[in-house]
């Protein structure tokens, strides 16, 4: 051991000079390899999967997560004029998405028991990526359509995501932690 130490600090500007190629080897890798990532969690084959794709070409979406449109309200929400046309006016704000809700279904499981909040889950097309996708023009649209005296929000996955990333959707890279690590143990 003790040889292997003194052979290390003989030849650490070797070593250091070996580091910094590598991290930017492996950043120039990452580069070109980030456009040929393939993120489907699903395994083709399976009943789930082949059940998912009929959906997808049936309704051309449902790859992306849904955007979840909650409005709320002192009484009961089914009874208000607008609350529908406001989950319609913030699917529209999407292009080629499609809503599913109380409104659109009858089903009661999109309510809450004392019916006060009713939810939509609003399906955007296009494929899912690490960026995420825009959720205020969504959000801008429910707001503006809701009637007066309801509450509104959009979550969903990637309002999730944004929200624990503090709204910022970039940081520092990897490479620049790497560096900065790397500068303080040295």
């Amino acid at each position: 051991m003790t040889r292997l130490a003194h052979t290390i600090i003989r030849r650490r500007r070797l070593l250091i000079a070996l580091w910094i190629a590598m991290t930017a080897f492996g950043a120039f890798s990452t580069g070109q390899l980030a456009d040929r990532w393939y993120q489907e969690l699903s395994i083709p084959g399976y009943s789930a999967y082949e059940a998912n794709q009929r959906s997808v070409q049936a309704l051309g979406n449902g790859r992306v997560g849904p955007f979840v449109a909650v409005q709320r309200a002192e009484g009961d929400i089914t009874k208000i004029d607008g609350v529908g046309e406001a989950f319609e006016r913030a699917t529209a704000a999407t292009p080629g998405a499609r809503v599913s809700s109380y409104f659109s279904t009858g089903d009661e499981a999109y309510l809450s028991q004392d019916r006060r909040v009713a939810f939509a889950e609003i399906f955007p097309p296009g494929q899912p990526s690490f960026e995420g996708v825009n959720l205020e023009p969504t959000r801008n649209a429910l707001n503006a359509a809701a009637p007066a005296g309801v509450e509104t929000h959009v979550t969903g996955i990637d309002g999730l995501y944004a929200e624990a990333a503090g709204g910022e959707q970039a940081g520092p890279s990897v490479l620049v932690e790497t560096i900065i690590g790397g500068l303080a143990r040295w």
